[in-house]
């Protein structure tokens, strides 16, 4: 089926708002369900939501300017609005996922916001090398389920210890909480945003690693 795309407009705290592409979700829901249909085990397409990781994320991105004339990398980047901001300032920018489907999102949200520097790569982080020329990694809540937190923690691992930044987000899910603790060596600036900012459904960490 050919993709639909919808369009929303992204408020930051510093007052500057953002267009970015999404998918229709009604239709993201129907097939969805009807490859569940035929395939039990299809998994829920998480990539085709905004999330308030990455949204917080974006606007830690627009307050800092952390991202200039830099070499950004962004694994599970999902609808990548963390690469679309780091984009308007960085040197290049490269929007990683193991789901093909994002690119033709991401590609929409780079047109309309008139950047050339973003391009995406379908990479699965927790099974590809991330052996990659950069100066600065993004990481929106890739640490959603436990099985995944020591694949996690070895690719922070890997950056910090190649003296490479490293800025994530995450949920304060309870399950989260192991993960956090382990990353408290690598630690620069730990801020948590809370629901009533930027309009969150739960409270958000930020986490700088350099």
């Amino acid at each position: 089926m050919t993709p639909s795309f919808t369009y929303q407009t992204i408020p930051f705290s510093n007052g500057e708002k953002i267009d970015i592409c999404l998918p229709n979700a009604a239709q993201v829901k129907y097939e969805y369900e009807v490859k569940l249909e035929s395939d039990g085990s299809e998994p829920f397409p998480f990539w085709a939501k905004l999330w308030d990781s990455a949204i917080v994320l974006s606007d830690y991105l627009l307050k800092t300017n952390c991202c200039y004339q830099k070499r950004v990398i962004e694994f599970g980047c999902g609808l990548g609005l963390p690469s679309i901001i780091a984009a308007r300032t960085a040197s290049t920018v490269i929007a990683t996922d193991k789901e093909a489907a994002c690119e033709c999102y991401i590609q929409k949200s780079a047109e309309i916001n008139h950047l050339k520097n973003l391009s995406f790569q379908v990479l699965d982080w927790t099974k590809q090398s991330y052996q990659i020329d950069t100066d600065l990694v993004l990481l929106s809540d890739i640490n959603y389920e436990p099985a995944i937190f020591e694949k996690s923690i070895e690719l922070i691992r890997y950056f910090h210890d190649s003296g490479i930044q490293l800025v994530l987000t995450t949920p304060h899910r309870l399950t989260a909480r192991e993960f956090v603790t382990k990353l408290e060596p690598y630690v620069k600036e730990h801020i948590i945003f809370q629901k009533e900012e930027l309009g969150l459904t739960e409270p958000i960490s930020l986490i700088n690693i350099a």
